[in-house]
């Protein structure tokens, strides 16, 4: 429902005739390929998710010991890799926004409008995964393919919305999957210790109680 609301927000308007004809299945390839990469988004993020814990667990058992400065090197380790989970699992959200708007415009949407939201959505995402997953290149390339035959499409059938209504569309879209990203990694990771000067440990919850 969320999803559904960002979506009207973001410039989806009321429901048209379902797209027909050799446009379909090329949506249909493009929702395939955007599952299919956030399904292999997901498990490179579960596989750094691991790697996250065992980080922390290493500057849990440095900092029981006394040992403050590999406490430290591990600690900021860890920060780095969650600014990592961080962009996979907002990269991965959007992802998922975009092939629901694409399932959205292949039954009920505004054909053009659209197309260019999910088109300016996939250019934001297109800078950060293929870094993050290289593997990733042919697939977004072909990707890239389908979405700018859709645009010559949509322009040939109707006015393409506007570029600065797409960008904005595309931002929303941007902003909520970051914003989201966040809160998931709040509510599911535990908090990265912080030194002070002296090398000790600046509290700021009660999670690391018991360990001084």
């Amino acid at each position: 429902m969320r999803q559904m609301g960002l979506l009207r927000k973001s410039g989806f308007g009321a429901p048209k005739t379902k797209i027909k004809g050799p446009i379909r299945p090329m949506i249909e390839e493009a929702i395939r390929i955007l599952t299919q990469q956030q399904i292999a988004l997901n498990i490179k993020l579960s596989r750094i998710r691991n790697y996250d814990r065992i980080l922390f667990e290493r500057v849990v058992q440095h900092y029981q010991n006394r040992d403050l400065r590999r406490a430290k090197m591990y600690a900021n380790e860890l920060g780095e890799v969650r600014k990592l989970i961080k962009a996979m699992t907002a990269a991965s959200l959007a992802l998922e926004q975009i092939a629901i708007r694409l399932r959205t415009v292949k039954e009920y949407g505004d054909f053009a409008r659209d197309i260019s939201v999910a088109r300016a959505s996939l250019d934001l995402v297109c800078g950060s995964v293929p870094t993050i997953m290289s593997e990733s290149g042919e697939a977004f390339s072909r990707l890239n393919e389908i979405m700018d035959e859709l645009m010559v499409n949509a322009a040939s059938t109707e006015a393409v919305g506007g570029g600065v209504a797409a960008m904005e569309g595309s931002e929303e879209i941007m902003q909520e999957a970051q914003m989201r990203a966040e809160s998931e990694l709040e509510r599911t990771l535990p908090k990265i210790p912080e030194f002070d000067k002296k090398g000790g440990l600046r509290e700021r919850d009660g999670c690391w109680d018991g360990l001084v």
